[in-house]
């Protein structure tokens, strides 16, 4: 037998031993535990994250020229379905003759590509309008076709939409490298259910392959509220440098994303004139047109974005329906507000204005006002400092 001494000894040089294995254990998964909050929170950040916009309204804005076009009986626009301004044209999109009409910054028209059909540079339906810096393309979401043009108007090729993709029927964005499309794929999407549970925008390369799913649906989606399922597509608009903004439309969320696909900031506040939306029961509102008229009357839409590279302000457009927005599909229908932030995402501006917004080139804001048989006029705003 040992000595007590040893046999002391011994225990405690055990006792640390085990000790000391347990601690390297415990600080092991104390490290394994550190480096998955930092994971968590970091991907939680990028989610949840928000900057909360203060409302500091010291501008004001001032109409300061406007352009028409009379319509002829050979040209005759109609109504009007998107407006892009694009290497000095202003590009209009259509709606009843499912064609583009091409004018200059005076609204003097040069001419027109595509119609209705279902031949070369023929569309079924609306197309929406996307642009680079090069070329511009159309949109047909209902054939799945993009026909590209270059910078002279002369068309070049033809693109192909993905097929199993569910799309959200509002006008993409091309970046250098990717289209960003408002769209989510059936892979991930419960089409009679749980829409939310993919994401809200779909990513392709110049060829239209797929890249990847970005931005979760938003909170307010998520109880499948009939204003949600209402308004569940996403608007964008370019920034600087390759950056986009994205606003889902019943969030009052405004994310800014860079051309890496990262969430570079999430801000907002809510609009100084939102209606909140009636509490009804979707198979309520779906049951008529007369019905669904009736509810959205009720609403306001986020209906467009622009952003005023000169002074790096984003400029929201957003209308409270009428009943009779949902027959005449004018997009005149309605009263019409702006919101606009700033470079420190502050609303500065949140106030009725003329009409809807057509587009902003550098820092003036050109807004379509008018909309008739006769003719179609944009006012052009700048704003002005109080």
């Amino acid at each position: 037998m040992l000595p007590l001494e040893k046999k002391t000894i011994l225990i405690i040089m055990k006792f640390f031993s085990k000790g000391i294995r347990e601690g390297i254990l415990l600080v092991k998964i104390l490290a394994f535990l550190l480096i998955m909050v930092i994971i968590f929170s970091c991907d939680e950040g990028e989610k949840y994250s928000v900057y909360h916009s203060k409302y500091t309204p010291n501008y004001k804005l001032e109409c300061v020229d406007s352009i028409t076009y009379k319509n002829t009986s050979k040209n005759y626009l109609g109504l009007i379905k998107d407006i892009e301004f694009w290497n000095g044209y202003i590009l209009i999109i259509d709606h009843h003759f499912k064609k583009l009409w091409v004018f200059d910054k005076k609204m003097n028209l040069l001419r027109s590509i595509g119609k209705e059909g279902r031949g070369p540079e023929e569309y079924t339906f609306p197309p929406y309008i996307c642009a680079d810096n090069k070329n511009f393309m159309l949109v047909d979401y209902r054939t799945k076709i993009i026909n590209v043009y270059d910078s002279n108007l002369n068309f070049i090729k033809k693109l192909y939409l993905p097929k199993d993709i569910f799309y959200m029927l509002y006008a993409p964005i091309k970046l250098k490298n990717y289209f960003i499309i408002p769209a989510s794929s059936y892979l991930s999407l419960d089409l009679k259910k749980n829409f939310y549970v993919a994401k809200s925008l779909f990513v392709a390369d110049s060829n239209m392959n797929f890249v990847k799913e970005i931005l979760p649906w938003d909170e307010a989606y998520k109880n499948e509220n009939v204003y949600a399922i209402y308004n569940k597509a996403v608007l964008l608009t370019k920034g600087k440098a390759n950056t986009f903004f994205a606003r889902q439309q019943a969030s009052m969320l405004i994310h800014y994303i860079d051309s890496e696909l990262n969430i570079i900031k999430s801000f907002g506040i809510k609009a100084k004139f939102f209606k909140e939306p009636p509490d009804m029961k979707i198979e309520n509102v779906a049951k008529s047109l007369d019905a669904t008229a009736e509810y959205g009357s009720k609403t306001t839409r986020f209906e467009a974005m622009g952003f005023d590279s000169v002074n790096n302000r984003l400029v929201v457009y957003y209308v409270n329906l009428r009943k009779e927005s949902w027959y005449n599909r004018s997009m005149l229908s309605g009263t019409h507000y702006l919101q606009i932030y700033n470079s420190n995402y502050d609303c500065i501006f949140d106030d009725e204005v003329d009409g809807r917004l057509a587009f902003v080139n550098n820092e003036l804001i050109y807004l379509l006002t008018d909309e008739n048989p006769d003719f179609v006029r944009i006012k052009i705003y700048r704003l002005r400092g109080l």
